[in-house]
């Protein structure tokens, strides 16, 4: 918890009024819905205003929901079904969105080598293939499948590093360094 510290000391008050206080600390928007109600009575000495509010809500069963500077409150049942009407909702659209094909070439590791990574990031309908003679994938699945896939391929198709080593052999005789002009102070054999 981060928020601010405050103190509170409220018997048998209206649950309304200790969340118009938390906003005040706060400054953001609180927005309670008509099934917030009851009393509420508690002290609560230098604590972060989050913490104040996370301990009001567990208390009386309730959640929050924070969209930009605005935190909704509702119960707890009543934002668990929101949640999950949304994740149906995107799930609904993925199920209706068309399918679209991406052909994309591999240039260091071979395609068939990443297939099984890239099908692990589709969604359930997607597929990927392989046409080994291109090197290259074919992946068949939702506009955010597809950019899954060529996120991870960016990562996975890299150089593999090399080094090269090069060597110089070099032989002279005797007289080549004579005719270089050196005199070195050994015997060539």
């Amino acid at each position: 918890y981060a928020g601010r510290l405050i103190s509170l000391d409220l018997q048998d008050t209206d649950i309304d009024n200790a969340l118009r206080i938390i906003a005040e600390v706060s400054q953001l928007n609180i927005i309670a819905s008509e099934d917030v109600k009851g009393k509420v009575t508690l002290r609560l000495i230098d604590v972060p205003w989050d913490q104040a509010l996370d301990v009001i809500l567990k208390t009386n069963g309730l959640d929050q929901v924070q969209e930009g500077n605005v935190i909704r409150i509702a119960p707890v049942d009543k934002l668990r079904a929101e949640r999950e009407a949304l994740l149906e909702a995107k799930q609904a659209a993925e199920a209706l969105e068309d399918l679209q094909v991406k052909y994309i070439r591999v240039s260091y590791a071979r395609a068939a080598d990443v297939q099984e990574q890239v099908q692990s990031v589709l969604s359930e309908r997607g597929s990927v293939s392989t046409d080994e003679r291109t090197n290259q994938l074919i992946i068949k699945d939702i506009e955010k499948g597809q950019a899954s896939a060529a996120e991870l391929l960016k990562k996975l198709d890299l150089r593999t590093p090399q080094i090269l080593l090069e060597t110089q052999i070099v032989e002279a005789s005797k007289g080549l360094v004579r005719s270089l002009g050196f005199q070195w102070n050994y015997n060539l054999a």
